[in-house]
């Protein structure tokens, strides 16, 4: 993902899927969000977040991969937009964001 960090922004959307019933498949809207990294006008989905206070950004494909990806500051830099913006939809006092600094 291109870009300064200071050039990120989050959006949480719902996760919708389809399930089987009776009458036929229907959408379901699951207990999380897909988590996507808007920089300028690109988008990326850079993974899910359940719908709960305190809930962990899973990024994905996986940590690991984000960190060789995006670098380590990026990767913290998500987790604590990602965790804002959880907090904001639900309703819940946000914790102090700190901005991260960059290791030299």
């Amino acid at each position: 993902m291109a870009g300064d960090s200071s050039e990120v922004k989050i959006e949480l959307r719902p996760h919708i899927g389809t399930m089987d019933s009776p009458l036929g498949p229907v959408q379901v809207e699951h207990d999380q969000w897909i988590v996507v990294a808007v920089v300028g006008d690109m988008k990326q989905q850079v993974g899910y977040m359940r719908k709960a206070a305190g809930a962990p950004l899973l990024l994905t494909p996986s940590r690991e991969e984000a960190y060789s990806q995006y670098g380590p500051l990026m990767v913290e830099t998500l987790d604590k937009l990602a965790a804002a913006e959880r907090d904001k939809a639900l309703g819940v006092k946000p914790a102090k964001v700190e901005p991260v600094a960059a290791d030299k």
